[in-house]
């Protein structure tokens, strides 16, 4: 087993109450990262929760619930990273083998395929020069739209620089450097890089920062519907609209 997918779940979202047991396409919204994970072979997928009611639906569908988390690390300020790191202390504590590679998967989105996470492992696997893999897509926004309004109240449209160069240096929009748009969809690392992060750090658990090695990341892109996030109730009904077309064997299959 050389991969292992973690899906945080805590209860207590205040923006989208229940949001990881809210049903989406007649499945509960974590039941759709669960049953793509099940389809990457060589892996293992674990559910970090502090809610029972989650982790009883996560088991359900075929996730490992080893253990819940404290609320410490459960509440609206406890960070991704926190989540992490505990779940490899966890490995640690019990003695357990870590997988080579954890890929981080939040359900909120949902539409992630099998695919995209094998061929992420695959690319990542296939590189020495890169810690980390997360998935990017296409931007929906060009940076260079970005605009500043001083103290004086003049609009600053050079508010972005990309390569030392801002809109101004631009006439049309086809000539704006090529960006793309970061996506939570999947941030996968290789575990070492943890590992390290405790040492670093005297086995500290509540850390800030990124879930995955920001300094040393190559991007996978994907596109705009598997990195659809369900961040507000609107996303939410969305997604409960889009999910009916979006249901196949690539991504809820038994």
């Amino acid at each position: 087993m050389s991969l292992l997918i973690l899906i945080p779940a805590r209860s207590g979202s205040t923006r989208v109450p229940n949001k990881n047991l809210a049903i989406v396409g007649d499945y509960p919204l974590i039941a759709w990262s669960i049953r793509a994970a099940k389809q990457v072979i060589n892996s293992r997928i674990l559910v970090s929760t502090n809610s029972t009611n989650i982790g009883q639906v996560a088991k359900s569908f075929g996730a490992d619930v080893p253990f819940y988390r404290p609320e410490e690390l459960s509440n609206e300020y406890s960070t991704s990273l926190s989540v992490i790191l505990h779940t490899v202390d966890w490995y640690i504590k019990q003695k357990i083998r870590l997988p080579e590679y954890l890929a981080f998967k939040p359900p909120t989105c949902p539409f992630v395929s099998s695919e995209t996470i094998e061929q992420m492992c695959k690319k990542l696997k296939s590189s020495e020069n890169f810690n980390s893999i997360v998935t990017v897509t296409h931007a929906s926004l060009h940076p260079f739209r970005a605009v500043q309004i001083d103290k004086m109240g003049k609009l600053r449209h050079d508010a972005v620089k990309i390569n030392n160069k801002d809109i101004n240096d631009f006439e049309r929009t086809q000539e704006y450097p090529e960006v793309k748009e970061g996506s939570p969809a999947c941030r996968m690392t290789k575990t070492s890089y943890f590992l390290n992060l405790l040492n670093k750090n005297n086995g500290k658990l509540e850390l800030g920062g990124q879930t995955y090695d920001s300094s040393s990341s190559m991007a996978y892109e994907i596109s705009k519907e598997e990195s659809f996030d369900i961040d507000e109730a609107a996303d939410l009904e969305l997604a409960q609209k889009i999910a009916p077309n979006y249901i196949c064997e690539k991504h809820i299959g038994d």
